[in-house]
């Protein structure tokens, strides 16, 4: 059950693709590092957000205290009044000296919880303004999960392996957020279609509707970006294709290359709904940035690899058939359409993403057997 699992979700065959110690202990030790090196950026981006913090609440104390109702549990709990600056700068600091902890000490655990408890915290004294902001959701959330991310320099080849396991279903998990946002909007323009008919997000109008009524809501001067409104396709055709592409977002930590495309759709998503919507997401983009790129790509992670002697590709169709030899001696050997994909993953990750995306192998694969 669990090879099965596994191979799902990394969109391989058991059958055809065979994965030396090597091998493995390769693909683990890169992980293991992209997972690191986005640790540590996501806790200096965490001393950056708390000056935004800061500076953000200036306008929030301009503001007359009559307006002050908290939205959330926590809030009218911990703050049932507007809260001074000496406790919110008491959190800041706390927050502040947590994550200095954690570059030093990552597997502080009483220090992940008290970031996580802190940012939770300075989020919800800015809920009590009639308006509850979700800008900050992939942000909190990660400081959560990293609560139980056994994260540190990779170094031993069991911690290797469990750090790279755990940092995928650490980022899988942040993901799965996209996924279902994807789902939603797939179930929006069917099922909500059928059930409720009237404007939905492919309507023309939707993105001029929904534009007006953000604009009515918030009290921030934002300039109005008249140009979108004159191209009434780009959003609901934006809208169907980032839909499609941010379904398999859960998997991209499990099929690497796949995060060149979750990645930029993130953004897009994003940035679209702050530009049409006046959804001002901003801030989650820098954050997936943070969170996703493949360090191993841009860092020099590869000379910590075992080094391949040579690659060899023969055969044609579903009798293809990819090795990759290592010096020591080990071998990985792709077949079928696996070979194809192996072999533009070794040459160029861009090129490669495509072929990851769920169902591509399977159509692929029959394709190729129907051609043999």
């Amino acid at each position: 059950m669990i090879p099965r699992l596994s191979s799902a979700l990394r969109g391989s065959d058991p059958e055809r693709v065979h994965l030396s110690e090597t091998g493995q202990a390769n693909a683990a030790l890169r992980t293991a590092w992209a997972g690191y090196y986005a640790d540590r950026a996501l806790l200096v981006l965490s001393l950056v957000w708390i000056v935004g913090r800061a500076i953000k609440r200036q306008t929030f104390a301009e503001r007359p205290e009559v307006l002050y109702d908290p939205l959330t549990w926590l809030g009218a709990l911990a703050f049932p009044a507007p809260v001074s600056t000496t406790v919110w700068g008491g959190i800041a600091v706390a927050m502040a000296m947590a994550v200095v902890l954690c570059l030093w000490r990552p597997r502080l655990i009483p220090a992940r919880v008290t970031i996580a408890l802190c940012a939770l915290l300075l989020m919800s004294t800015e809920f009590a303004y009639g308006k509850i902001e979700h800008t900050n959701h992939l942000f909190l959330l990660a400081h959560v999960y990293a609560i139980f991310l056994p994260v540190g320099r990779p170094s031993g080849r069991e911690q290797i392996l469990l750090q790279a396991e755990a940092t995928r279903w650490y980022q899988g998990g942040l993901l799965l957020v996209y996924t279902m946002a994807g789902l939603w909007k797939f179930g929006d323009m069917t099922l909500r279609a059928v059930l409720k008919p009237g404007m939905t997000w492919l309507h023309p109008e939707a993105m001029p509707a929904l534009s007006a009524l953000s604009y009515r809501v918030l009290d921030f001067n934002l300039a109005v970006p008249q140009a979108f409104y004159e191209i009434r396709w780009l959003f609901p055709i934006g809208y169907v294709a980032i839909a499609f592409l941010l379904v398999p977002s859960a998997l991209a930590p499990f099929r690497r290359p796949l995060l060149l495309i979750t990645l930029p759709t993130v953004a897009l998503f994003h940035l679209m709904n702050a530009l049409t919507l006046y959804a001002i997401f901003l801030s989650t983009i820098v954050v997936a940035l943070v969170l996703f790129v493949p360090y191993d790509l841009l860092l020099p992670i590869r000379r910590t690899l075992a080094p391949v002697g040579r690659v060899r590709f023969k055969g044609a169709g579903g009798e293809a058939h990819y090795e990759r030899l290592y010096e020591n001696g080990d071998v990985d050997r792709f077949e079928g359409f696996y070979a194809y994909r192996e072999r533009l993953t070794d040459r160029s990750w861009i090129l490669a993403a495509p072929l990851y995306y769920p169902g591509v192998a399977t159509v692929a694969a029959w394709v190729l057997q129907r051609r043999a």
